[in-house]
């Protein structure tokens, strides 16, 4: 077993505190806000997905209640959420599948409706407690051969443990709560 190899604080039951990397609020509701506001990002699409103030608020409110869940460590392993380290931190993907968006590819072509495969990755670094620190929202990338859509998966992991390894460096910038 590698030494950081252990369950997610998002599946153990108790309270967990949230944090976004990118917010500076000292409130757990702004963290969540702005982890939703990057999930959702990640999935917005440049001009070809079309978004209903309805599928909006339904995808945002998707995304806020697992990561409420997380929050209660209530997450369930595999299923909603993963450890995606390779055993050097404790690094997690929260995950969400099947989640619905519309389509115009181009000007005039018809609209398709597809689901598509979501990923928060986060840290939880011991030095601020029963936590998740939010480091990375992806859509995961399914378009291409197992081979592909493999190695697209493995940069986002590198990148976010590059992030989480930065900030390790550096003290983690996060101001814990009491």
């Amino acid at each position: 077993m590698h030494q950081h190899e252990r369950s997610s604080n998002a599946t153990g039951g108790l309270r967990v505190d949230v944090y976004w990397l990118s917010c500076s609020s000292s409130e757990e509701r702004e963290h969540v806000a702005a982890a939703v506001d990057a999930l959702f990002e990640a999935i917005r699409g440049s001009g070809t997905r079309l978004w209903s103030p309805y599928s909006k608020a339904y995808v945002r409110a998707t995304f806020k209640k697992r990561i409420e869940k997380a929050s209660r460590g209530e997450l369930r392993p595999r299923s909603e959420l993963k450890p995606v380290s390779d055993g050097r931190v404790p690094l997690y993907e929260i995950r969400w599948s099947d989640i619905d968006v519309l389509e115009r590819p181009e000007e005039g072509a018809d609209e398709a409706h597809r689901k598509v495969s979501v990923r928060l990755l986060h840290g939880e670094p011991a030095k601020l407690g029963v936590c998740i620190v939010g480091i990375r929202a992806h859509e995961k990338f399914v378009a291409g051969t197992d081979g592909e859509n493999k190695r697209a998966q493995d940069r986002e992991i590198e990148q976010a443990l590059a992030e989480y390894l930065r900030l390790e460096a550096a003290g983690w910038p996060v101001t814990p709560r009491t």
